[in-house]
Formats: C-alpha cells, sequence, structure tokens
C-alpha cells in the first residue's frame, strides 16, 4: 500500500512529468515543483516524508533549497538529482546529509533499488516514531501529530502540539510539575494564580476538542498522560 509522500523539484516541466508519473507507482502522493523557493513553500505546507530535487533551479536553486530544509529538519530524507559532477558542488552536498546525490541520466532499475531502499527505511522509522499513549490516542514523533486510533490527525494547534511533545520525548508515564511545564511551554519560571491559570484553560480547551481527558493531575506534583 502507497503511504508515503514525496517532493519532486526539477525546472524542467519535461522530466518533471516523467520522473513525477514514475514516483506515483511507489507513493501515495507527489508533490512538483519547478523552483527552490516553490518547493521550500510545498515543503513546510505539506510536510513530505522525501524530498528529491534537481541542483539547478530558478528563485533558489536546490542545495539552497535543501539547506532551508535542514535548518528546520535533519532526519527527512532528501535526494539531489543532478547533472554537475563539480567536486565544489559534491563537497556542499555532502554537508547537507543527504540520503543519495545521483549524477543524471539516471537509470531506472537503479532508481527503482533506491526508492525501495527508501520506503523499507521509511517503515523502520515509522515503527519506532509512532508512541501508543493509550487506547485511544497514538503521539506521531515525526511528524508531531496527535493521531486517534483509525489513525486520523487531531489538528493540535502550536502550544497544544508543544504540550504533547513534552510528555511524549521520553517516558510516558514521568509526571511533570506545572511549573515544569509552563517553562516549557511559555517560557515562564515562577508559578503564580496567572500562569497556572494559562495551563488550565490549555488542558481544558484540548480534552474539550478531543472529547475525553488526556491528562490526569497527580496531587501535590503535577501531571502525567492518562493511559488507560
Amino acid at each position: 500500500m502507497k503511504k508515503y509522500t514525496v517532493l519532486y523539484a526539477e525546472d524542467d516541466t519535461k522530466l518533471l512529468n516523467n520522473y513525477a508519473d514514475f514516483l506515483d507507482l511507489f507513493f501515495r502522493e507527489v508533490l512538483k515543483a519547478t523552483s527552490g523557493q516553490e518547493a521550500l513553500n510545498l515543503y513546510e505546507e505539506k510536510s513530505p516524508d522525501v524530498i528529491i530535487t534537481d541542483i539547478n533551479m530558478p528563485n533558489m536553486n536546490g542545495l539552497d533549497f535543501v539547506k532551508k530544509v535542514r535548518e528546520k529538519n535533519r532526519d527527512i530524507i532528501i535526494i539531489v538529482l543532478s547533472a554537475y559532477t563539480d567536486q565544489n558542488k559534491l563537497l556542499t552536498a555532502t554537508r547537507l546529509f543527504l540520503t543519495q546525490y545521483l549524477i543524471k541520466p539516471i537509470k531506472s532499475n537503479d532508481l527503482v533499488v533506491l526508492i525501495q531502499d527508501i520506503i523499507h527505511l521509511l517503515d523502520k522509522r515509522e515503527n519506532h516514531q509512532i508512541l501508543q499513549i493509550n487506547k485511544n490516542y497514538f503521539w506521531d514523533k515525526r511528524k508531531l501529530k496527535l493521531l486517534n486510533k483509525k489513525g486520523q490527525d487531531m489538528g493540535l494547534q502550536a502550544k497544544e502540539i508543544n504540550l504533547l511533545n513534552l510528555f511524549c520525548t521520553t517516558n510516558l508515564n514521568k509526571v511533570y510539575s506545572t511549573k515544569e511545564i509552563l517553562n516549557f511551554i511559555w517560557g515562564d519560571s515562577n508559578v503564580d494564580t496567572s500562569t497556572s491559570g494559562k495551563l488550565r484553560v490549555l488542558f481544558s480547551m484540548l480534552n474539550k476538542k478531543l472529547k475525553y481527558d488526556l491528562f490526569e493531575s497527580t496531587y501535590k506534583v503535577g501531571y502525567k498522560l492518562k493511559r488507560d
């Protein structure tokens, strides 16, 4: 079953469409861009699982696009396809933690093997990145999403995501104090009526959205995930 998304950036529209048709055989969705800036916008909007990009593109070249991505994400799989064999470009590419750098033209058999290896790697990552919080909810550590038991994204807001990220980073049974939570989400180091009130509002809004109490309080200690 096709379940991953790939972003392919290439300024040659004929090549772009040809490769996109090929990639569609393996990926659930193929996002297409004809410039580095368009690719960056799509990356930020869609959060693809894999990036495949050419180097020579207008408005932002492929390597600059990859640099921008790497500032935010060190783990996403990135493949550079290029006609360049210039050593300086190759050296720059190696510093960007690429999964692969391929020189055009690329044999279809080689690309098939590479894509199969990538999908296998994504499957292994997925098995380690999805945490089961309880019988109703799962946390996707890689994409920072709360999923219900049907795999649907619950659409959390920024502070709600930060809250889940804190509780799901290490031990799911850990109890966090009010001060620790406030400091992580708002940078508040002092706990008073107004600051603790913000936290109660955050919990209340999240419970209302989920129609479920995802957290439970521990008397005079703090809060922990509800693990029933």
